[in-house]
């Protein structure tokens, strides 16, 4: 058996707790979560932006504001913490708010998802953007913009509400099988499971719409992460931070800040570029949580392989509802089973060779 480790990362991005999101960035901040789960803050130090909760630690997501300064972190059992600018009370976290396994930051508002595919937003509420629509449900990303929010739901479509001024809540009609969502000021982007990007609204044609694994977007700049491990970025450029640096590369994370942009490697290396007015990318000593993990990672199984063979192990804090995928060429695929881990558990999942083809893949995303 072996594993395709940057496929790994587009699997796992559609997942709940996505791992993508242990980096990512604000106006003129920067936020990563280090490797014993504590949340490192950089950059310009204004209105308690840097000042995360001593209570936030196991830190499993974390969501900068788009076009604003303050940050969203989720523990891992569940809560949410906020921190930097409150004026529209979009860190006033809802009281009664739990089992959470997702989060967004937008500008003026805020958005959970909880375990039971439920959205919840609070903050400013201008055009109902942190309201969502009464017959959502069963979502499992979110998406959060200046003045729009997105959720994609388990059937693989879009929803959007929010201010229509310049078509970033007009989702495409027949728009399907998405995996990822990213959302920038007036613009929208979604992610097929075929790894092509789709976008609308004020969104700026992206230098490459297939082979992507992964997308980031925040105030008028987007990313995309290439199934080979680099990046590329497009929109405003005015502080450089669309200027990928020469060479980076076995990205595994990507995240987009108001004017600069981040990625982490597989060896752990946290790279930022673009606008430095608040030192947000000048990243501090430390040693980085890389999201993703080889026994998460797509598992292929060729004929003649001895069956069943041990493909994946997966270990969750709490109970978590995984969905086990498989095709035979990347491209297309058939859920096999869905399965529940326990707590403080550890899942061997036994994957069989398949019976006509030469190669199979299977992977596990949470769901």
């Amino acid at each position: 058996m072996r594993s395709l480790f940057a496929i790994a990362t587009f699997l796992l991005l559609t997942g709940h707790i996505s791992t993508g999101f242990t980096i990512d960035g604000a106006s003129n901040q920067s936020y990563a979560i280090a490797e014993d789960g504590s949340v490192k803050a950089w950059g310009w130090d204004i209105v308690n932006a840097l000042n995360v909760p001593p209570e936030l630690t196991n830190c499993v997501a974390l969501s900068g504001s788009a076009g604003n300064v303050f940050c969203l972190g989720l523990r891992d059992d569940g809560r949410v913490f906020g921190w930097g600018n409150n004026y529209t009370n979009q860190i006033a976290i809802p009281p009664t708010l739990s089992n959470v396994v997702a989060i967004a930051a937008g500008s003026e508002h805020s958005l959970a998802l909880t375990q039971q595919g439920v959205v919840v937003g609070w903050g400013g509420n201008r055009q109902g953007k942190a309201t969502p629509p009464p017959s959502l449900s069963n979502v499992i990303a979110i998406a959060a913009a200046p003045e729009h929010s997105l959720a994609l739901g388990a059937d693989g479509r879009v929803t959007a509400w929010g201010d229509t001024l310049k078509g970033a809540v007009n989702v495409p009609a027949g728009l399907s099988n998405v995996v990822a969502i990213a959302a920038g000021h007036y613009g929208s982007l979604a992610l097929r499971d075929n790894g092509v990007i789709t976008y609308w609204g004020d969104v700026p044609s992206p230098p490459v719409t297939t082979g992507i694994i992964a997308i980031a977007g925040n105030y008028q700049h987007y990313l995309a992460l290439l199934m080979n491990g680099t990046v590329r970025a497009w929109g405003l450029n005015v502080n450089g931070q669309c200027n990928v640096p020469p060479g980076l590369s076995n990205v595994v994370a990507i995240a987009a800040g108001g004017f600069h942009s981040m990625a982490l490697t597989a060896e752990g290396q946290l790279v930022c570029w673009g606008g430095n007015s608040g030192g947000q990318t000048n990243v501090p000593d430390f040693t980085w949580k890389i999201p993703f993990q080889q026994e998460h990672a797509i598992a292929e199984v060729s004929v003649g392989e001895d069956s069943p063979i041990i493909g994946m192990q997966i270990t969750s804090e709490r109970s978590v509802r995984y969905t086990m995928m498989a095709s035979s060429d990347l491209a297309r695929w058939e859920t096999v089973l869905p399965f529940w881990t326990g707590s403080d558990s550890l899942t061997t999942l036994h994957l069989l060779p398949p019976d006509n083809k030469q190669t199979m893949f299977y992977r596990v995303f949470r769901e």
